[in-house]
């Protein structure tokens, strides 16, 4: 399998060498190319469909930027924002900063305050997108992105202790539209 960095379109050239058993290699060279009995490469050319590696960590901010607007549709879908479902969201976005440094943490914390609070306001009178939302989403989340994604939706949706149908339909749409499921 490859793992590749990132999304799009990359040349690749695969090498064979078929060599005597007692053939040194050191860092995929040979001190003794008389033992090379047979050797083989050829150029291929992949286009990537999914995010790379690379992109991930690139896209990180954003993506988690977009978790949250996602979120906060999420807990708005029923009409209304339960104080609950805003601390589920709040609690998800504290666990992200858990590894930063002191400056990195700090900074991230308010960025993530203020985000919210403005999230919150947008969400609520019903000014986000939702399939620009999810197009910009889909640009940049890798799938594992996309499934942490999906499983804070389940937390919001379950925090108030009901899961409306306007929830539960919800959650369908963005999994299947960021191809979670089928």
């Amino acid at each position: 399998f490859i793992i590749r960095p990132h999304k799009g379109k990359r040349r690749l050239k695969f090498t064979l060498n078929v060599c005597k058993a007692d053939t040194e290699v050191i860092f995929g060279g040979y001190d003794d190319t008389s033992k090379i009995i047979y050797h083989a490469s050829d150029l291929i050319d992949f286009n990537y469909k999914d995010i790379g590696y690379m992109d991930a960590v690139i896209n990180k901010d954003k993506v988690e930027d977009l978790t949250i607007k996602l979120a906060m549709c999420m807990a708005a879908a029923d009409g209304h924002l339960d104080q609950k479902e805003l601390n589920s969201i709040k609690e998800w976005a504290k666990n992200l900063t858990h590894l930063l440094e002191d400056d990195q943490k700090d900074k991230r914390k308010k960025h993530f305050s203020n985000f919210i609070k403005e999230t919150y306001t947008s969400a609520k009178t019903k000014r986000i997108s939702i399939s620009e939302l999810l197009k910009d989403f889909n640009n940049i989340a890798s799938k594992t992105q996309k499934y942490e994604a999906i499983e804070l939706l389940l937390n919001i949706s379950s925090a108030d202790g009901k899961l409306s149908k306007e929830e539960e339909l919800f959650i369908n749409k963005i999994a299947k539209t960021t191809n979670v499921i089928p």
